[in-house]
């Protein structure tokens, strides 16, 4: 019920459009859970939820390594909340409090926004680019629920 309760009073501030993920990813589903955005939160299965701030944009070009190998966009948000909090299950996110979440958005033909890959950074400053390990602490892969 709590859950429901943030979620409608995010509705009601103008927050962007809710996108709602189901976790794919080997890992996501035991950590995690689904997990829901707006442009400011991102709220997990627990009803659990992190302050956002979005500090980059951009795009990720083609590469036989990346998962899916295609272009994708990118978010890259400063979490502004310092929590790590507790998820299914009493598990962490990470084992460090993750200061930046990078969300890249893989397209199928169905939507342009198909699948996201979440990864998510300890350390104080921003990773430099997608695939830098420093500081790199969870990755997880959710696909878009309808």
């Amino acid at each position: 019920m709590v859950r429901t309760l943030i979620l409608a009073f995010a509705a009601e501030a103008g927050l962007a459009t809710m996108q709602h993920w189901t976790p794919i990813s080997t890992t996501a589903p035991a950590i995690t859970g689904k997990v829901t955005l707006t442009a400011s939160m991102m709220w997990f299965q627990n009803g659990r939820s992190l302050t956002l701030q979005r500090v980059a944009d951009g795009v990720i070009a083609e590469s036989a390594t990346e998962p899916h190998g295609s272009a994708r966009t990118y978010h890259l948000y400063r979490i502004v909340s310092l929590v790590n909090p507790s998820l299914v299950r009493g598990n962490l996110i990470c084992p460090q409090t993750p200061r930046f979440l990078l969300l890249a958005y893989a397209p199928s033909d169905a939507a342009p926004h198909a699948m996201v890959f979440a990864r998510y950074y300890g350390g104080t400053a921003p990773p430099p680019n997608w695939d830098n390990p420093s500081h790199l602490c969870a990755t997880f892969t959710y696909e878009r629920t309808r």
